[in-house]
């Protein structure tokens, strides 16, 4: 096929239980050519498809059984030395640290509490809430150059750093994370100014051969 849709449903497949340790797995995904163009490829090139099929079984599941979907959510998520199913084994998983962190900072069961007095008591407006967690596995398995990417980073004697990517702004941040990310890398341990940072804008110039995912 003439289109992204076959590379699309391999990352599907691979990220069918996003963030959850789920023991017993069987996925199929079919390609079909329709009268109509593609729309498969945007943010997340497949992550989002899968998700949004593994959200939409918790949510059900938690329907069925009369609780709240975050539990069944917490309770499986993924966990270090867990197995995904095409064989790959968790290590430094942060799944659950970050989902105990957002619990304590917005105080998730008193907010869900909230929303559940106000729809009871409101008939024509509703509220709701939902965590969704994400993970990122297999990037590409036909095109492995597409899994590289590049920087120009430079450490200057005052302390600040310069980077220079070839990614594209298309709204997820990415002028504020390069930075941010080097700076995390660099600066701890080669530079004691930690707060100057010299941003370059992407440029084909420095880095000719630059794939952004």
């Amino acid at each position: 096929m003439a289109d992204l849709s076959p590379a699309i449903l391999d990352r599907t497949l691979f990220h069918s239980t996003n963030s959850y340790f789920v023991p017993n797995v069987q996925t199929t995904g079919i390609s079909c050519r329709t009268n109509l163009p593609p729309n498969t490829a945007f943010r997340g090139f497949g992550t989002p498809q899968a998700a949004f099929v593994m959200e939409a079984a918790i949510f059900k599941a938690a329907s069925r059984l009369g609780v709240e979907p975050w539990i069944i959510q917490k309770k499986n998520l993924l966990r270090e030395g867990d197995q995904f199913h095409y064989g790959m084994k968790v290590e430094n998983s942060q799944a659950r640290r970050c989902w105990e962190k957002i619990e304590r900072i917005y105080r998730k069961e008193a907010l869900y509490r909230n929303i559940r007095d106000f729809n009871l008591k409101n008939q024509s407006r509703k509220k709701g809430l939902a965590t969704i967690p994400t993970c990122f596995g297999v990037s590409f398995d036909r095109a492995i150059f597409m899994n590289q990417g590049y920087a120009l980073v430079h450490i200057y004697n005052d302390g600040s750093i310069g980077m220079s990517t070839g990614a594209v702004e298309m709204g997820q941040g990415r002028q504020h994370e390069n930075p941010s990310g080097s700076g995390s890398h660099f600066l701890d341990f080669a530079c004691p100014n930690q707060n100057r940072e010299r941003r370059y804008h992407p440029h084909r110039q420095h880095l000719p051969h630059r794939f952004e995912f």
